[in-house]
């Protein structure tokens, strides 16, 4: 049956139990990671008998992969499935956060303002929630205009590449670096509301706002030991 794609192609590893080394790791939730070694040596299996592609093992069952690959079976009909919830721990913190409101009319200065406090909130709880400070705070305007120019100007996009925008495209703002990292979001409302005030002008009106933090770093628990406990008397100094 090899090269078939059927389920019977593939080697009963559930009942292997003399040599339960040969077993793939099981997946047992969100908390645990797959082994990658065991994910290699399965894609090489699969290649053996013909199994290429996500497509093939649509073709299979579920429950005919658990059964001859154990749960790592069903963790691989999952991802074929686009129904893969295992948790992604990613080797370094991000670079940065950010998040935007996109206003529905020009909005006035009050406005804005409530909506980078809520900016700041939002991103506060999500640094926490992931154990992560920045310590740069970075506020980008896009005021709006009823000056129409025909003029074009390039400018560098996030990605670093040229992109030509109009007036009503441009934006205004700056970025503060902080004394220290933080993720309480009083401070960096407080931060970004003194970069609003700062290239705020009266009569402008913005569209849109951004808040971005950066320089993130991870928060790591730190660890005291407990303290030992004397055994026996206490020994006398020389």
């Amino acid at each position: 049956a090899a090269g078939t794609g059927i389920p019977s192609a593939l080697p009963d590893l559930g009942e292997q139990e003399e040599n339960p080394g040969s077993r793939p790791p099981e997946v047992e939730g969100k908390s645990e990671q797959v082994d990658s070694v065991a994910v290699a040596e399965l894609v090489a299996h699969l290649r053996d008998f013909g199994i290429t592609s996500f497509a093939q093992i649509m073709t299979l069952t579920d429950e005919g992969l658990r059964r001859r690959l154990g749960r790592l079976g069903s963790w691989l009909y999952q991802v074929a499935s686009g129904e893969d919830s295992s948790l992604v721990v990613p080797d370094a913190p991000p670079m940065s956060q950010n998040a935007r409101v996109r206003f529905h009319t020009p909005t006035e200065a009050d406005e804005t303002c409530a909506a980078i406090r809520k900016l700041a909130n939002y991103l506060g709880e999500r640094l926490r929630e992931q154990r992560l400070k920045g310590q740069t705070i970075a506020l980008m305007l896009w005021p709006h205009t009823n000056v129409r120019r025909d003029t074009r100007r390039l400018m560098l996009n996030e990605e670093g590449e040229e992109v030509a925008v109009t007036a009503a495209e441009e934006t205004i703002g700056g970025q503060m670096i902080l004394s220290r990292h933080t993720d309480d979001a009083d401070v960096i409302t407080h931060h970004a509301l003194m970069l609003f005030a700062h290239y705020h002008r009266s009569p402008n009106r913005y569209l849109q706002v951004q808040l971005r933090i950066g320089d993130i770093v991870a928060v790591t628990q730190s660890y005291y030991p407990p303290p030992a406990r004397a055994r026996g008397r206490a020994t006398r100094k020389l």
